[in-house]
């Protein structure tokens, strides 16, 4: 019964609430074969323990190298978590999975100086025995400053860094803006006959980051724009006039999109660069100024982050990808009510890389941790680790 709903919750990606429900269905079409269904409160305590569990049982080897994913994605009011991934320090031959990670550290603070992010990481540090070879964040200053604090070295998210010089060579460009707002524009268009061509909605904040569907879009109304009729015409014609940016767009996110593949795929190594460098040579080097800034942006970063290269570690890892799907898996299952804050459902977190294939779940003793954990040590790790639940703050500040 405890692993049906460990899979349904973790592998799966039901709430509590929808495995006791599922689990109500299996035992009414199986004549009771699971035995009593469990309530959603008691699968929560049964998480929360195997989550505590994962945190500190850990089989650790002295003598492993390792690297640290760092970041603070992840705010609700006035709270903010830090998590912190262990990985291999070598890249495996393949992109990062969930397979792959283990957490290694968790906290939730009103906000995270440098000075507070290195205290973090010297735990870490001191739990695993020896420091990681480096660590991998997206452009945080105070998450860079601590590391900087540390002395060790640090290798910027390739994702997160694209999408930096994008917005740096391209917020402010005028043609650009000007083609953004046209595109905005089209949502006015969301309830008519014609808003099967709109397109891909703007995330509002991090937009470079989600740059490839809109010169994807844009791209393909440009191919397509004969094939359409004279109302399709009239509202896309933008398009058309925009033609040499949107051809310029694509280019560049192709570019971005074979280099960041390499980069995770192959791992980080002097090859890759040499890789990369020539891709951009061929792409870039010869367009318009935009093109040649951009070219100059990403062949800075290559060196700087290949000068960290070692020759005990010559292919590292430099994504961070695997923090941000945990982060985004987190927050589909975090409740609408942002007034509850963090509770201990963050203790799901660490058993997600246990629960990537049904074969690693099989080896979970989900019996000897129930035994070796306590309700009460959730308690006192809440206690410790969270802030007061803002709607207990509300209750007692409004009951009659």
């Amino acid at each position: 019964m405890m692993m049906t709903a460990f899979l349904l919750c973790i592998y799966v990606g039901s709430s509590p609430r929808k495995a006791a429900k599922s689990l109500e269905v299996f035992n009414f079409m199986f004549h009771g074969l699971l035995g009593d269904s469990p309530c959603h409160t008691t699968i929560r305590t049964w998480l929360a323990k195997m989550g505590l569990d994962a945190i500190k049982h850990k089989d650790r080897t002295l003598d492993e190298a390792y690297a640290i994913i760092m970041d603070a994605s992840i705010s609700v009011g006035d709270q903010q978590m830090l998590l912190a991934l262990k990985i291999p320090a070598d890249h495996t031959g393949k992109a990062l999975t969930h397979a792959d990670e283990e957490v290694v550290g968790m906290a939730v603070s009103e906000n995270w100086p440098a000075a507070k992010v290195k205290e973090f990481c010297e735990e870490i540090t001191q739990e695993q025995g020896h420091k990681p070879e480096y660590y991998i964040t997206d452009n945080g200053k105070n998450l860079s400053k601590a590391i900087e604090l540390q002395d060790l070295p640090h290798h910027l998210d390739i994702s997160h860094t694209l999408a930096v010089f994008l917005k740096q060579v391209y917020e402010k460009d005028e043609e650009f803006v000007a083609f953004k707002n046209l595109v905005a524009n089209t949502k006015h268009l969301a309830l008519t006959k014609f808003a099967y061509l709109m397109p891909p909605k703007q995330r509002s904040m991090a937009r470079f980051m989600n740059m490839y569907p809109i010169a994807d879009w844009a791209k393909k109304i440009l191919q397509n724009y004969p094939r359409m009729n004279k109302d399709e015409k009239y509202y896309f014609s933008f398009v058309t006039r925009n033609a040499s940016l949107v051809e310029e767009l694509d280019e560049v996110m192709t570019t971005y999109t074979d280099i960041m593949k390499m980069c995770k795929q192959e791992g980080f190594s002097i090859e890759t660069v040499a890789k990369c460098k020539a891709v951009l040579n061929q792409r870039l080097l010869d367009g318009n100024k935009r093109m040649r800034q951009i070219h100059r942006f990403i062949t800075s970063y290559l060196d700087t982050e290949s000068a960290l290269l070692t020759v005990e570690h010559s292919n590292h890892n430099i994504s961070s990808d695997i923090i941000e799907s945990d982060f985004g898996i987190f927050k589909d299952s975090m409740p609408s009510n942002k007034t509850n804050g963090f509770t201990e459902s963050i203790l799901y977190i660490p058993l997600r890389p246990k629960a990537c294939n049904l074969e690693d779940a099989a080896k979970i003793d989900i019996k000897t941790i129930m035994e070796r954990r306590t309700i009460n040590e959730v308690k006192q790790w809440k206690t410790e680790h969270l802030k007061t639940n803002p709607m207990s703050k509300r209750r007692n500040l409004l009951v009659a």
